[in-house]
């Protein structure tokens, strides 16, 4: 009897340090896929009413062909918030051929939370963006455990932003410390004209070294990766370490050189800081399944 009693003990141990516990390949995801919900909540940390006030928002942004995913869970299988945001993104495909998409993944019990932009992103939502976010809009809410706000503002910051909301945009675009931030690059983007182009330029090389967990230019390339993926696509893997807070960064990219690839989201959106006229929604789930990479931009770490 005594010897069942450790087994069962061993048992309930094991269930329980496994509960909670997701990687991409084992959080439910069938009514994401199914388009019903833009929120996976398996271990049911948000309240049904932020769930269905996330769903209106992210929902509302396929007219504008951007698509968002909120993630949240006790535990990311290996402890690794980037790993799962961005598998997650890859998982589901987020933003179709053109990579459209963020993803937003909180682990509660691990107290860490990553936000993964696709590649036909990041050019709007930079990782400076995606910093000034968080530490706004989400962090203060996770310090006190309050779940609820934490996810409900900072998608209500992404919302505004990418819908060209005045407010959003003019206080995401202005920095204390603005020469090392390109957010105001993203402000000029969106008034339009000639100086946008150049003040992009100046800031493309600050963003590569830009340090998204202490906002520095302090990044310093560790390694690189480049591996042929077909006769126009490869894929760069680099690993950066801030000088300053000792913050490992990953960007992981695909680089398409094919005639086709030269096409813009500026385009396609209308009514947003992305400018031009649109045609709306592509439709079927997240823009069109299939194609597109995910990986690299954006920000997170603990709390």
């Amino acid at each position: 009897m005594k010897r069942i009693c450790t087994y069962l003990a061993f048992f309930m141990a094991f269930v329980y340090a496994f509960a909670g516990t997701y990687s991409p390949q084992t959080i439910p995801l069938e009514r994401v896929k199914t388009n019903y919900t833009r929120v996976v909540n398996p271990d049911g940390i948000l309240s049904q009413e932020i769930c269905d006030s996330i769903d209106t928002l992210l929902m509302s942004l396929d007219s504008i062909q951007a698509y968002g995913v909120v993630a949240v869970c006790e535990h990311f299988e290996g402890d690794d918030p980037y790993e799962f945001a961005i598998g997650l993104g890859r998982e589901l495909e987020i933003g179709g051929q053109k990579s459209q998409g963020f993803v937003i993944a909180l682990a509660t019990e691990d107290r860490s939370y990553w936000i993964s932009t696709g590649d036909g992103m990041e050019k709007f939502l930079t990782d400076a963006t995606c910093g000034q976010i968080e530490r706004k809009y989400m962090v203060p809410y996770l310090k006190q455990s309050d779940w609820d706000n934490a996810m409900l503002n900072t998608v209500k910051a992404f919302h505004g932003y990418l819908t060209g909301n005045q407010e959003y945009v003019a206080e995401l675009s202005q920095s204390a410390d603005s020469a090392e931030d390109d957010g105001g690059g993203l402000g000029w983007l969106f008034m339009g004209g000639a100086a946008s182009l150049v003040g992009l330029g100046l800031y493309s090389k600050r963003k590569e070294r830009t340090c998204p967990h202490c906002k520095k230019v302090a990044l310093e390339l560790v390694s690189r990766e480049r591996k042929r993926m077909s006769a126009h696509k490869y894929r760069i893997k680099s690993t950066y370490k801030c000088k300053n807070c000792s913050e490992i960064v990953y960007k992981d990219r695909v680089i398409d050189e094919s005639p086709s690839s030269g096409s813009s989201i500026g385009g396609a959106i209308g009514g947003s800081i992305f400018g031009g006229g649109g045609s709306g929604s592509s439709g079927g789930g997240f823009g069109g399944l299939g194609g597109g990479s995910f990986g690299g931009g954006g920000a997170g770490g603990r709390f």
